[in-house]
């Protein structure tokens, strides 16, 4: 009997020694996010670079959390139009090319309850390869204006 209970107590010990020598505790974890910075303002995304990611962008999305966007990612520069299709909320839509903002349409309504052929389609005013979504009224927040460079943590 004392032999079992010596056995048990031996592998519990080991156990908890390769629990602490082996693992991480959650909190030391960090999980990176994508973000653009613009005047010292870290702005996080999530990611569009497939076309059906780009399609759906914020569609359907009650709100866009405050102090984060969505980057569109394009590879090559061009001129493609973006609507508000199924949107809930007003936005800004950066039109960046390189590094550069080339453009800013703010406080676009959302057009709820129009229909599909009498939605606005936005177009930037030069070819851009990246986009990115925010809120409306933080690109006046921010201070993010024509001209400004913004950095890709990717």
């Amino acid at each position: 009997m004392n032999k079992k209970i010596i056995v048990i107590a031996v592998f519990i010990v080991v156990c908890a020694g390769y629990l602490v020598l082996f693992s991480k505790k959650v909190s030391d974890v960090t999980i990176e996010r994508p973000f653009v910075t613009v005047h010292n303002k870290n702005i996080y995304v999530t990611l569009a670079r497939t076309p059906d990611e780009q399609q759906r962008g914020l569609s359907g999305m009650s709100a866009l959390p405050e102090d984060e966007g969505m980057l569109f990612l394009f590879g090559e520069k061009q001129r493609i139009g973006f609507w508000m299709k199924e949107m809930n909320f007003p936005i800004d839509i950066v039109w960046i090319s390189g590094h550069t903002v080339v453009g800013i349409e703010k406080n676009i309504d959302p057009q709820i309850g129009a229909e599909e052929e009498e939605l606005r389609i936005y177009y930037p005013p030069k070819p851009t390869d990246t986009v990115l979504e925010i809120n409306a009224g933080k690109a006046d927040e921010w201070g993010i204006t024509i001209g400004n460079t913004i950095l890709f943590s990717e």
